[in-house]
């Protein structure tokens, strides 16, 4: 039986497995599930007093992307989850890479959301430039946060592309997770939205 983060037993969906593995499918993205795994030993459809296994899981949204170790990468996207050099695990020393997010449709911008746990203590920063490179600008730095090793952000490009900087120290920590965003496109009529950076010139 399966349902988002926190629902009740009872209310979900059930499904019916007999074999070692099972895909769930048709599942939202970016959604936290919660999963009950009910043994009937028996094989007579009596589950009632058997113990359940519970697993959480989270499905990702879009494709998913990390920003590299050291170096530079640029990805082209309008539905994204960019996660640290160490994806789902926790992130280790000496990263120093670039990531560039350009949006793949005419007239629309890279919005990018999301949080972060980084060990600021030790100097690791996260930090978001407006443009396709670092020498834009800088519209997040996690160093000026006021939460300090964990928080969360909201930005959005004004030239199209954002481009993503994460820094760890030789003495960062094993135990932090790192980050996990989110890449929108926004802005202009194929993007859903109104567009960006229009001017208008004239006299009345």
């Amino acid at each position: 039986e399966y349902g988002f983060s926190g629902f009740t037993p009872g209310t979900g969906t059930t499904v019916f497995a007999n074999t070692n593995s099972y895909t769930l499918n048709n599942l939202t993205e970016g959604a936290d599930y919660d999963i009950y795994i009910y043994y009937d030993c028996g094989n007579d459809g009596v589950i009632t007093n058997e113990l359940p296994a519970t697993i959480s899981v989270h499905i990702p949204y879009g494709e998913v992307h990390t920003v590299p170790t050291t170096g530079s990468q640029t990805i082209t996207t309008c539905g994204a989850t960019i996660l640290d050099p160490g994806g789902y695990s926790d992130y280790g020393q000496n990263c120093s890479g670039t990531l560039t997010i350009q949006p793949n449709s005419a007239g629309c911008v890279v919005e990018l959301s999301g949080s972060y746990y980084i060990d600021y203590w030790d100097g690791d920063y996260i930090a978001v430039y407006d443009g396709a490179t670092t020498s834009g600008t800088e519209l997040f730095n996690s160093n000026y946060s006021t939460t300090y090793e964990s928080g969360s952000f909201n930005v959005v490009s004004t030239t199209g592309p954002l481009t993503i900087y994460f820094y760890s120290s030789s003495y960062s920590y094993s135990y932090y997770s790192g980050m996990e965003l989110e890449a929108h496109c926004v802005g202009g009529c194929s993007c859903g939205g109104s567009p960006y950076g229009v001017m208008v010139n004239g006299s009345v």
